[in-house]
């Protein structure tokens, strides 16, 4: 199990989770971490590590360094094309400072998920929380993570037609080639 849609159905089995004991950041994804602090990142990345996507959006607790990897990668996209399974960065402090994952672009803005965030869509709330955020809600990056599943590659059965016989053409050619190279080596 990889790819988007195993993202955000994790993601989305996990609204509602919030600290125990409130403001303590102590909750199951500061665990899995091996520390306890701020952990919307944290919440990002154990949500990619439980869909088989760790690879394609690592794994961080600090968002500037997170944000910082994908632009390292050339996986930043333009706020408004954003989709469902992009990793969006946000700015409420002066610099990047909170993370969540895209669920839908609405036109006018995100439908998210994000951890340790609250109601009014605080970056330390302490909940796990679907929230829409506008284009001018501090919005800094949205980045596309390099999935590669079965979603990405689907045809249809004319194609898929076309691609087995294409290769069976090809093994057909290759075994009568190697037939001829067997016969050329006993020649000799």
């Amino acid at each position: 199990m990889s790819g988007i849609q195993a993202l955000l159905d994790v993601a989305r089995s996990q609204l509602g989770v919030h600290e125990d004991p409130p403001y303590s950041n102590r909750v199951k994804y500061s665990a899995w971490y091996g520390m306890v602090g701020p952990w919307c990142d944290m919440f990002v990345s154990w949500c990619a590590d439980q869909s088989g996507n760790k690879d394609v959006i690592g794994r961080f607790a600090y968002t500037p360094s997170h944000e910082a990897w994908f632009r390292s990668k050339g996986r930043e996209v333009s706020i408004r094309d954003a989709k469902p399974g992009d990793i969006v960065f946000f700015n409420f402090i002066g610099r990047t400072s909170h993370v969540g994952i895209v669920e839908a672009n609405r036109g006018d803005g995100l439908i998210t998920i994000e951890g340790n965030t609250n109601g009014a869509g605080s970056r330390d709330g302490g909940s796990v929380m679907r929230h829409f955020r506008s284009w001018s809600s501090g919005i800094v990056s949205v980045h596309r993570p390099n999935y590669i599943s079965s979603e990405e590659f689907t045809m249809d059965a004319e194609a898929a037609a076309a691609f087995f016989a294409t290769n069976v053409r090809i093994l057909e050619i290759e075994q009568r080639e190697i037939e001829r190279d067997k016969r050329r080596w006993r020649r000799l």
